[in-house]
C-alpha cells in the first residue's frame, strides 16, 4: 500500500499495545497517538500482519482527556502510547 496523506477518520477504540483503531473511508487503520472519540488526520503507511497502518498527522478534534505527555521523548520514542491520556 503506497503512502496516502490526508486520510481522515474517527478513533473508535484503543487496541492491544496502545494503537488507536481508526475508522476511515478506506477502512480500519491502526496507528499510535489517538484516543477514542477523536477526529484525526493520518497518513496511510502500509500494512502489517494484514492490518492497515498509519501515522498521525494531526488531531482535528481532540477529546477532553487529551494532554501533553510528561516525557519530552514520547513522540519520538513511542514507548508509552497512552501518555497523551489524562489519568481520569
Amino acid at each position: 500500500m503506497p503512502s496516502k496523506r490526508g486520510e481522515r477518520g474517527e478513533v473508535r477504540a484503543v487496541g492491544r499495545g496502545g494503537d488507536a483503531v481508526v475508522e476511515t473511508s478506506s477502512g480500519v487503520v491502526l496507528m499510535p497517538g489517538g484516543l477514542p472519540g477523536e477526529r484525526v488526520e493520518l497518513t496511510l503507511t502500509g500494512s502489517k500482519r494484514g492490518a492497515a497502518r498509519g501515522r498521525l498527522t494531526r488531531v482535528v478534534q481532540p477529546v477532553a482527556g487529551r494532554r501533553e505527555p510528561a516525557c519530552a521523548d514520547a513522540a519520538r520514542c513511542g514507548g508509552c502510547p497512552l501518555m497523551i491520556a489524562s489519568p481520569e
